[in-house]
């Protein structure tokens, strides 16, 4: 013997409410992947502008203030072995031309940090 039976749900309402609760949740789904690409896309913008930023910066130090920084030490030594320099005003143009050659660095660093953090949001491993 068998026996044979058939499943009809007396309140077809609780799908109709689980399928109405996926749809909300698939919406809140895409909203939240909206929001967060918006987001995303917003730091980029701002990465890519300071990426410009330290780039120009970096070729600024490298074309003019670094051969800049090289003539301020030649003269300098030049000037003090001569002896129209005094000590003070020797170490004066080698301050200034270590800090040019410190901001070409720090430029440099910038430079770096922006390119890793636009890497880290575009994916580049």
């Amino acid at each position: 013997s068998f026996q044979l039976g058939v499943a009809i749900p007396l309140l077809p309402g609780g799908y109709k409410a689980k399928i109405n609760a996926a749809k909300i949740n698939e919406q809140i789904a895409k909203t939240k992947l909206e929001y967060e690409q918006t987001v995303l896309t917003g730091q980029l913008n701002i990465l890519l502008q300071q990426y410009y930023k330290h780039k120009s910066a970096v070729s600024y130090y490298e074309i003019t203030a670094l051969p800049q920084a090289s003539l301020i030490i030649k003269n300098a030594e030049k000037g003090f072995r001569a002896g129209e320099l005094t000590y003070v005003q020797y170490q004066q143009s080698l301050a200034t031309a270590l800090k040019i050659r410190t901001d070409y660095i720090e430029s440099v660093y910038q430079y770096n940090q922006s390119t890793l953090a636009i890497e880290s949001i575009v994916g580049i491993k």
